[in-house]
This record gives structure tokens, C-alpha cells and sequence, in this order.
């Protein structure tokens, strides 16, 4: 065993890593202090109904009594993306969504939060839907659905937040095998049987090259890799299927 540590590869080794567990450690302290964010996204944007230039004249739609066209259903979210809470005082004015592009919206309601006992307020207008200020803890998020006339409805937030000039985007959660994870395993298992295969070709050398250097490698990415799925800003701004 002492021979071993008295190795020089081993030693060089030891300290690659002991340098490199420097940087490490602050990059993790960086992704993991206090944070202040908020996320908004559209999650979906359906045409229900829509009338050709020929059927405009001839075909009226109705919904609670008003005419409408090109009537779209649109999911959108709002998330504390941060790691602190954003207390209602927090907000300057009440969020909301605004129309855009000629967009109206005829109808809205709540159709998601998280957690369960979230209990958002939301008003209706022509031009915007309005959410009442609330605590919004990290992680808790709401969705809306929307029923919009237009030809190609479009909104944006108008957020004013203490603590915080932007608002990120919001996006929505996709399967394991959609977000290239598999491809990622693939590479590294590649990448290992051929360190494996290689590493019965060569001299006594360039075997410990092989097995001390390339698996540490590997692992050292892997951390980095599951550190920032865990703890970096993106991970925070996903959202489950609203």
C-alpha cells in the first residue's frame, strides 16, 4: 500500500484532483447562494377554431354571447425559479399577462399549482389576466389556461419584482429519453469499454494511465454534470406537464 501511494502517477493524480476540488467546491457555493428569480413561459398554444377567408361572411361563432375568431387555448406558467422566497410584498404591482398581436382574451382560470394549497387569484381582462399578488416559495408555480381570439395570439409578463430585473423563461419538463440523456449514457459507456479494451493492449505504464487517470476523468465529469442538473439555475425554470 505504500508503495502504491509513493507512486509519482499516483501522487500527480492526487494532486490533479486536489486542485481541481477547489473550483469545484466555489463553483457549487456560486450555483448554491441566495438566488431571487422568477419564470414565465407558454406551454401550449392550440388553434380550436378557425373560419377561412370564405366563411367569415356566412358563419358566425358565439361564445357567452360575443362573436369570435380564430379562437386559441393557451398554457402559460409562472415559477419561483430562485432559491429564496418572493414574499407579496415583493411585487410593486399586481403581475400579469398581457395581449399582444391583436390578441383578446375571452376566458381564463387557474388550472394548475403547485404545491396543492397554492391559491392564486386571478382576474380577467379584454387586454390582460391579472394575478393577485401571493408568496411564492421556491419551486411553487402556477398555471393558467386561456381561451384568446386572434390570428396568432401572443402575451408577455409585466413583472416588477424587488430584488430581481428580468424575467426567465420558463420551460416545460420532457421525458428522460427526449432530453439526449440516453445518448449521454451511450458516450460514457463507450467510452469506457474502449478505455477497457485498450487498456489490455498496452504496457504496465500506460495501464495505470488508463485506469487511474481516465475513470477519475470521467467521474469528475459526471459530478459536474449532476451538480449542475441538480443545483444550476436552468434545472430551477422547469416545469412538470400543466
Amino acid at each position: 500500500m505504500m508503495e502504491l501511494l509513493r507512486d509519482p502517477l499516483w501522487q500527480f493524480i492526487g494532486a490533479v484532483l486536489a486542485l481541481l476540488a477547489l473550483p469545484t467546491g466555489f463553483w457549487i457555493y456560486l450555483l448554491q447562494r441566495a438566488r431571487k428569480e422568477i419564470a414565465y413561459g407558454l406551454l401550449s398554444s392550440r388553434r380550436l377554431i378557425s373560419l377561412s377567408s370564405d366563411l367569415r361572411d356566412r358563419v358566425a361563432i358565439t361564445l357567452d354571447g360575443k362573436s369570435v375568431e380564430d379562437v386559441h387555448l393557451l398554457i402559460v406558467g409562472i415559477k419561483n425559479s430562485g432559491n429564496v422566497p418572493i414574499l407579496e410584498s415583493d411585487f410593486l404591482y399586481s403581475p400579469s399577462i398581457r395581449a399582444e398581436n391583436g390578441t383578446e382574451f375571452i376566458s381564463a382560470e387557474i388550472s394548475k399549482v403547485h404545491p396543492s394549497n397554492l391559491q392564486p387569484s386571478l382576474k380577467l381582462y379584454p387586454d390582460r389576466l391579472e394575478v393577485a399578488p401571493l408568496l411564492l416559495n421556491p419551486g411553487d408555480y402556477i398555471s393558467v389556461q386561456a381561451l384568446a381570439s386572434g390570428p396568432s395570439p401572443k402575451a408577455s409578463p409585466d413583472f416588477r419584482i424587488v430584488g430581481t430585473s428580468r424575467t426567465e423563461p420558463l420551460l416545460k419538463s420532457r421525458p428522460f429519453s427526449d432530453r439526449g440523456d440516453w445518448g449521454a449514457l451511450a458516450f460514457w459507456f463507450s467510452l469506457l469499454s474502449f478505455m477497457i479494451f485498450a487498456g489490455t493492449q498496452m504496457d504496465s505504464t500506460a495501464k495505470k494511465i488508463f485506469w487511474i487517470g481516465g475513470p477519475s476523468a470521467i467521474m469528475l465529469v459526471a459530478f459536474y454534470q449532476w451538480a449542475r442538473s441538480q443545483f444550476g439555475a436552468e434545472a430551477s425554470r422547469y416545469v412538470d406537464d400543466a
